[in-house]
Order: structure tokens, then C-alpha cells, then sequence
């Protein structure tokens, strides 16, 4: 969507402080593996896995 300029600099922003909020959760993670990564794929799935990855390497360093 960002990429292809279909949304504003401002919403992409708000968006993805969003997903990165989810993706530190656990119960998100556990819902994007079982369910929502079914139904995306490409550069947005990318995305999440990687935002995912990132929360869960924050929080091995903050334990």
C-alpha cells in the first residue's frame, strides 16, 4: 500500500506504529501464525514477520 502511494506518509506512519504495537503481543503472534498469515502474502507478510521478529528479539534483551 505504502509503496504504491495509496495511502498518505502520515497514515503509513500511524499504521505501522499499530502493527508494531501488535506484533509485541503474544496472542497477536499466535493469530498471525494460526490465521491472518493465511490470508496475506508478499512484501505485507514479509513485513509482520519481520516486525514480529523484532518484538520478540526487544524482548529476549529487556528479560
Amino acid at each position: 500500500m505504502y509503496q504504491q502511494t495509496s495511502i498518505s506518509d502520515d497514515d503509513w506512519h500511524e499504521l505501522r506504529t499499530i502493527a508494531t504495537y501488535w506484533c509485541a503481543s503474544r496472542g497477536f503472534q499466535e493469530r498471525w501464525v494460526t490465521r491472518g498469515r493465511l490470508n496475506f502474502t508478499g512484501k505485507f507478510a514479509a513485513f509482520m514477520d519481520q516486525e514480529i521478529e523484532i518484538a520478540n528479539d526487544a524482548g529476549k534483551l529487556n528479560t
